[in-house]
């Protein structure tokens, strides 16, 4: 605590008037951080590009961007553990709010019937688990969600 509040330019007692603890503070920041990657997933999904690209984007924002930040971290896999332990509810609010904005783009923007949406809908938030299962490196990882993409917008597209 000693380190955040001197690197936010504050003393130690005043970092605790906005921060109960530690977990507070870490259930603060990894909030932040999971609405900010759902934004940016969302962004990506608009745009003048190519579905797959938008299908692309949507993946490495949500899941390629934190990826490859928790692997250059120390300690990001203890951070990993963590975000399970305290941001069931937040995590849960982020990906819903991501799962609903992708299941309203596909409605609007592809000619694809529900099953098939459905599916797609499917194989982009769940097969992510499977994907980080060997803690592949972040570059295998994020072609991993291109291929995924790819997979994706092919399926949507075919008549």
């Amino acid at each position: 605590m000693a380190k955040v509040a001197d690197a936010a330019g504050i003393s130690r007692p005043a970092l605790y008037q906005y921060f109960a603890d530690r977990s507070d503070l870490f259930t603060a920041a990894f909030s932040l951080l999971l609405e900010e990657h759902t934004d940016a997933a969302l962004g990506a999904l608009s745009g003048d590009v190519p579905l797959v690209d938008q299908l692309d984007g949507y993946l490495q924002r949500l899941y390629g961007d934190p990826y490859a930040a928790m692997a250059t971290l120390q300690h990001g896999e203890e951070f990993m553990e963590a975000h399970h332990q305290f941001l069931t509810g937040a995590a849960e609010n982020a990906k819903r709010r991501a799962h609903d904005g992708l299941r309203s783009h596909l409605r609007a923007s592809t000619s694809a019937d529900r099953r098939t949406r459905t599916g797609v809908l499917e194989l982009l938030t769940l097969s992510i688990i499977g994907l980080k299962q060997d803690q592949p490196s972040p570059n295998a990882f994020r072609r991993r969600l291109t291929f995924i993409a790819e997979t994706a917008a092919r399926a949507l597209s075919a008549p």
